[in-house]
């Protein structure tokens, strides 16, 4: 059971979730503060703790990541166990001790065999290159031991820009697992600034010989993990104490929309973004504390994630490197929290409803009634997995995710708050709707422990403690700060949480960080009169899907606009949905020819083809086959369109004069029709 009565809550609180600073500058709102601590802003990370020989309420202050691990390994003891691997239907644990060592095993290899320098800064990084799991904590807080910055590389990522993030930070060592050597090698051939790889494949002894003639064959020097911790241990060197004003890392942005640009992130970064959750979702984590990674430990969110629960003394299972294995990771290792983004949850709610909706009357008519029943108790603050509608209905489900989840983090995407309620009936335990860009170290907002109401609809939230916001008016978008009822615009961010810049590239920092610390996020925010933040619209023409995937339709559309059946072309895209739609003028000229049948007499008149299915499918099937002959990803692809007899024009405004798409207006002019692909895309 998490909550079996109201958690202690102040009710006033959660009706002003924020204060506001006056702010004279025309066009913005007034500067916008959690609601605490007289609004103060914090950059380090504040333990309560209870004095066992004492029973005296105690604080400390924990200000790196370092200090997250050390303070960890006091809560639960050197010999507890603290990073778990799948192995076969268990988990293998590494002791707290055994982790030490092995980062101080290997920080001594990267200063004494590859010739690593503390606090060398931009000299030379470290590369990060493999799933998620064990040696990539060890290999990520190696680096913080010894002030070495790395760099994590997406698995994903393709050769270009592979070769771009390590010739950009001069990568000069990675450490990867075998199936990415080939990968590598390729690297090589492209680029003398990588020299060295480390392979750390779970009980790789030896390197196959074939695998070490190549990499000598490129000049490239190739070892096992442990001949690298050995090296280490015969050769050690003391930790360098980090200090909070010290790089983190390098963490690149993904890169589906141009050339992926490095996020520099301070150490205090990390623990301001940590307090600021803990602040707001009612610090949930303490000792032997089970948290499920899965989420790429390259991306911001999941790295941030695994050292605040550090903090409060959480130890870390690892998926065993395989998506369709989560649901059975989840039942061995049976987590106390795990973090997703909107599109597992959503799929989550459909195989739910899908098994309700094909039972019977009287299956169907309890689990509604259950599921009214814990409605009310949510709506009084109380969530539990402990009553008698979770024996009798809900337990099944709850046991697919371990049957002792405490809490969920959503982020990447907005989600229907009705799917965050569901879940939190259903499965008994808190789901937190969060937000943030890598740019603000993956934390500028979070839902408050204890607020269920949604009076105002889907929030995110008030800004955490470590930042304020405020919105900036948008006049193109018809977006402003003294809107009524609500003021709504871009939101900006500016706290201890806030990144440096883009590495090598002021360019796009200059676009990002304005002279005065803010970072202009691009996302178009509404405040709701409790102090929350709604996220309403995308000021760029880039956009996320559900899943967390972004999306630049103006390239999909030049893309598909290759098609000799289309005319025009218009793409959206829904952070509800993890699947594009579409709209199509089609070309009559070359359409009809296919479709006609034989002996067809009939005019085939604009408004004639919009109305053929035949057509619809033919436009479809084209624009499928000339995405993937450009290489579009499958999530870039929309999977549902309408045809329109209305054409794009400067006198209708729905294009520019120069002949772009005017996207707000055709997407407020083909509203109706948009909102009927979703509703076809997503049934």
């Amino acid at each position: 059971m998490f909550f079996s009565t109201k958690p202690d809550v102040d009710q006033e609180l959660l009706k002003n979730q924020s204060i506001y600073i006056k702010n004279d500058k025309p066009g913005e709102s007034d500067i916008i503060r959690r609601n605490t601590n007289n609004g103060e802003l914090c950059d380090f990370i504040t333990y309560n703790y209870v004095d066992q020989e004492t029973g005296e309420e105690k604080k400390k202050i924990i200000r790196t990541s370092v200090d997250c691990f050390y303070n960890n390994m006091e809560i639960n003891g050197r010999e507890s166990r603290f990073l778990g691997r799948r192995v076969n239907n268990r988990y293998e644990w590494m002791t707290f001790g055994e982790a030490e060592e092995a980062y101080k095993n290997l920080g001594s290899a990267m200063i004494n065999l590859y010739g690593y320098k503390p606090r060398c800064e931009f000299e030379k990084t470290f590369g990060i290159y493999m799933v998620n799991c064990p040696e990539w904590n060890i290999a990520d807080t190696a680096c913080l031991f010894y002030t070495i910055i790395s760099t994590p590389l997406y698995n994903s990522f393709d050769i270009n820009s592979l070769k771009y993030i390590i010739d950009n930070t001069n990568v000069k060592v990675v450490i990867t697992h075998m199936e990415h050597l080939n990968n590598l090698f390729e690297l090589r051939k492209l680029t003398k600034t990588l020299e060295h790889v480390i392979v750390c494949n779970y009980g790789l002894t030896s390197i196959p010989v074939d695998k070490l003639e190549k990499a000598k064959e490129l000049g490239l020097s190739l070892r096992t993990l442990e001949e690298v911790y050995q090296y280490g241990k015969e050769h050690p060197v003391e930790p360098v104490h980090i200090q909070p004003e010290d790089i983190f890392t390098i963490c690149y942005t993904s890169g589906t929309t141009g050339t992926p640009k490095g996020v520099i992130l301070k150490n205090k970064s990390i623990c301001a973004s940590v307090n600021g959750y803990f602040h707001n979702s009612g610090y949930n984590v303490g000792k032997g504390h089970i948290h499920y990674s899965y989420l790429p430990l390259a991306h911001v969110l999941e790295r941030v994630i695994s050292h605040a629960f550090q903090s409060y003394g959480a130890i870390i299972g690892y998926f065993s490197g395989s998506a369709r294995n989560l649901t059975s990771d989840i039942g061995i290792l049976k987590p106390d929290s795990i973090p997703c983004v909107p599109r597992v949850l959503c799929r989550i709610y459909d195989t739910i409803m899908n098994n309700v909706n094909s039972s019977g009357f009287i299956k169907k008519f309890i689990f509604n009634f259950a599921l009214e029943r814990k409605r009310s108790l949510l709506r009084k603050g109380v969530v539990t997995r402990n009553t008698i509608w979770d024996k009798l209905v809900f337990e099944k489900v709850q046991n697919v995710v371990g049957g002792r989840m405490k809490f969920i983090i959503c982020g990447s995407a907005p989600i229907d708050y009705n799917i965050i309620e569901f879940m939190r009936i259903v499965l008994g335990c808190e789901v937190f709707e969060g937000y943030g860009q890598t740019e603000t170290c993956t934390v500028s907002n979070i839902q408050i422990h204890g607020d269920y109401q949604y009076q105002y609809g889907s929030n995110i939230g008030p800004p955490v403690c470590s930042c304020e916001m405020k919105l900036v008016d948008i006049p193109e978008m018809d977006y402003y700060s003294n809107d009524e009822p609500n003021p709504r615009g871009e939101i900006c961010t500016r706290g201890f949480n806030s990144f440096l810049g883009y590495h090598n590239n002021p360019e796009a920092t200059a676009e990002t960080l304005d002279s005065e610390g803010w970072v202009h996020s691009g996302d178009v925010g509404e405040l709701l009169p409790n102090g929350t933040i709604k996220i309403i619209d995308r000021k760029k023409n880039i956009f996320k899907l559900a899943q967390g995937e972004y999306i630049a339709p103006e390239k999909i559309e030049a893309v598909i606009n290759n098609s000799k059946f289309i005319a025009q072309s218009y793409i959206d895209g829904n952070p509800l949905s993890s699947k594009l739609v579409g709209i199509v003028v089609p070309d009559v000229e070359n359409v009809v020819p296919e479709i006609k049948e034989e002996g067809d007499t009939t005019e085939w008149t604009l408004e004639r083809v919009c109305q053929s299915e035949s057509a619809r499918l033919l436009i479809l099937q084209d624009i499928e086959n000339i995405s993937r002959n450009f290489g579009l990803n499958g999530y870039e692809i929309p999977k549902e369109i309408a045809l329109i007899s209305e054409p794009f024009s400067i006198e209708n405004e729905l294009l520019t004069p120069t002949f772009k798409n005017k996207r707000i207006q055709i997407r407020r002019h083909f509203s109706d029709v948009i909102n009927q692909l979703y509703e076809k895309v997503n049934n």
